[in-house]
């Protein structure tokens, strides 16, 4: 039996579009309640603070590497994203994740790069 070239291709397609669609659905269910994972994905380390909680914080998640960890909580509060310039001891804000540990865990990658002061670095959630 032979088959054409395009359907070999819409195959390919739908194969490939199914595999990215299973991947993206998984990662939204892996954070359990209470939890928060941090993921420097960037050109840059991070640290998460917890401003509601007199300023807590992870230790330096470097980059490439990620933290998960069990922080609770009972009411919304904020996470603030630290990045880390790697040329020298200075910081900027990535960014800022609500959180309400009882109701749910959250996922948060520090992307981009440290060009222009950070303006260049940004945050996702899953």
């Amino acid at each position: 039996m032979k088959m054409s070239a395009v359907s070999i291709g819409a195959a390919a397609l739908l194969a490939a579009t199914t595999v990215v669609a299973g991947a993206t659905g998984a990662s939204a269910s892996t954070i359990g309640k209470g939890y928060v994972q941090v993921c420097a994905q960037g050109n840059y380390g991070v640290t998460a603070e917890f401003p509601h909680r007199g300023g807590i914080s992870t230790t330096y998640i470097a980059r490439g590497t990620c933290s998960y960890q069990y922080w609770g909580g009972t009411s919304w509060e904020p996470i603030n994203v630290i990045g880390w310039f790697n040329t020298s001891n200075s910081s900027f804000k990535v960014g800022t994740v609500w959180y309400k540990g009882n109701s749910s865990g959250v996922g948060i990658g520090a992307k981009g790069t440290t060009s222009n002061g950070g303006a260049g670095a940004y945050i996702v959630t899953w």
